[in-house]
Formats: C-alpha cells, sequence, structure tokens
C-alpha cells in the first residue's frame, strides 16, 4: 500500500477570454478588460514508507501568474507563491480488489501579490501584499478495482487554516473528487494508462480572491509500463469564481509528472 516515491511536475495554464469589468469610484462601469492570465508551476512529492501500513510525506510546489497585456496586469495583478506540507498517510482497509486509506497534513504557503486595481481604488490598501496562511487537513482516498482494465477512485479531505482572502481568520476547507481510469497494460500489454476525473474544492490556492469553490475537469495518459516508474500528462479545465464583479474565471492546462518508486 505505502511505497517509497518521489515525484515531479511541472505545468502551465492560461485563462480563457474573460471580460473584467472595470468601474468607476462612483460605480459607474467605464469598460471592460480581456484579463488573459498565464501561470507557470512546478512542484516535488516525497513519500517514505516506514511499514507497510504507514508512511510519511513532504510536498513542495510552487506558482508564478501574471497578465498577458498590460490591461490584464492592471486588472488583476500579479502574483508568485509556494507552498511546503507535511503529513502522514495511513492504511484502513486493503483487500484484493479495494483500498481504503487516509491522511494527516500540516501545511504553510508564501504568497505575494500585487494587485494594481485595488491600489488605484484606495491608494491606502498598498501596491503589494503578503501572506503566510497556515492550513491543516484529515483526508480520506479509496480505490476499486472492477477488473484488471478499469478502476474507480475517490477522494474527500476537510481542513480547517487561515483564510487570505477573510482576513486570515480561520476557515474551515473541503475537497471532493473521483477518478475514473483504465489500464491497457495488463489485458492488452499496452503500456498505456488513461484516466478521466473531477473535483471541487473551497481551499484557498492563491490570494487572488476566490469567491466559491472552484471546479476542475481532467484528463490523463499515463506511460504504464514500469512496475517502479510512471510518466504522466494532466490536461485540465477549471473555473473560479472570483471577487471581480461576479465573474468566473476558466481555466485550461497540461502538466507533465515523472514519479518513480524505490
Amino acid at each position: 500500500f505505502v511505497n517509497t516515491t518521489f515525484g515531479l511536475t511541472i505545468g502551465y495554464s492560461n485563462t480563457i477570454k474573460t471580460d473584467i469589468p472595470i468601474f468607476a469610484s462612483d460605480g459607474r462601469q467605464i469598460t471592460t478588460v480581456d484579463a488573459d492570465l498565464l501561470f507557470m508551476n512546478g512542484g516535488f512529492e516525497f513519500n517514505c514508507a516506514l511499514r507497510d501500513w504507514i508512511g510519511f510525506m513532504a510536498r513542495f510546489n510552487a506558482v508564478a501568474r501574471a497578465g498577458s497585456n498590460t490591461e490584464s496586469i492592471l486588472a488583476s495583478g500579479v502574483s508568485a507563491g509556494s507552498g511546503f506540507a507535511l503529513g502522514w498517510e495511513f492504511r484502513f482497509m486493503d483487500s484484493e480488489t479495494s483500498v481504503l486509506s487516509g491522511s494527516a497534513t500540516v501545511g504553510t504557503t508564501s504568497v505575494t501579490l500585487v494587485d494594481v486595481r485595488s491600489y488605484v481604488e484606495d491608494p491606502d490598501v498598498g501596491l503589494s501584499h503578503s501572506y503566510t496562511p497556515l492550513v491543516s487537513g484529515l483526508g480520506l482516498r479509496y480505490a476499486h478495482g472492477f477488473n484488471d482494465l478499469v478502476g474507480l477512485s475517490a477522494f474527500g479531505e476537510a481542513g480547517l487554516g487561515e483564510n487570505p482572502a477573510d482576513d486570515m481568520e480561520n476557515t474551515g476547507f473541503w475537497r471532493v473528487g473521483a477518478v475514473a481510469s483504465l489500464n491497457l497494460n495488463q489485458r492488452h500489454d499496452v503500456p498505456l494508462g488513461f484516466a478521466l476525473g473531477m473535483r471541487t474544492s473551497s481551499f484557498p490556492v492563491t490570494a487572488d480572491n476566490p469567491d466559491g469553490n472552484s471546479w476542475t475537469w481532467l484528463l490523463s495518459i499515463a506511460y504504464v509500463g514500469r512496475p517502479d516508474f510512471a510518466l504522466t500528462l494532466d490536461t485540465e479545465y477549471e473555473r473560479v469564481p472570483v471577487d471581480y464583479y461576479d465573474v468566473t474565471m476558466s481555466y485550461f492546462g497540461a502538466t507533465i509528472g515523472l514519479k518513480y518508486c524505490f
């Protein structure tokens, strides 16, 4: 159940065309801005098997965000952040076809946001802000193999921590998701796997004024020809409501992942 693994990821995403209204100080809408945003992200993860039922994990990730033009930078600013988390994984149940596991984590995130829009509206708030929220969480994961071809996994997590969108007040967060997978290696001797999934999350990813849950849809292809090595290409479509006058941002991105099991 618990393996010693090391993984690396690097990815890129871009917003799909979004028009953000710009208002004057008296509340009148004066124009709209085509706010295309670009993201670069990367990370690593290390899992250490201490017993066959318990393991220790450490994760680090970083993300940078900027507008693709002057208008989008003025409307939504620039941000950069990194996060680090430590935790434990536990096995609760393991049968021939199913696995149930749990996790406990605690992590901190460092985010710097340059918010030109807010500064123009009120210079007293300053141009840049830095946040270091601390969030802890408890999670459950379940995986079931219907046969050697098709599988299904689901996860849920609840957390408590400081919320940058609410003046760093302690807030409860949660996320749930499910993934259906297809492995062609065992039955057809083709070293490829495919996955289709979705998740929704209220966890604060950045300090970009989220205004509700994010929703993400995933399509993944992986090389699974070796039991100790996996190479994946994940494509994601994500929708995030933000506090820019009822605007919902839509993102499309791709991430390459590499994982090695010792």
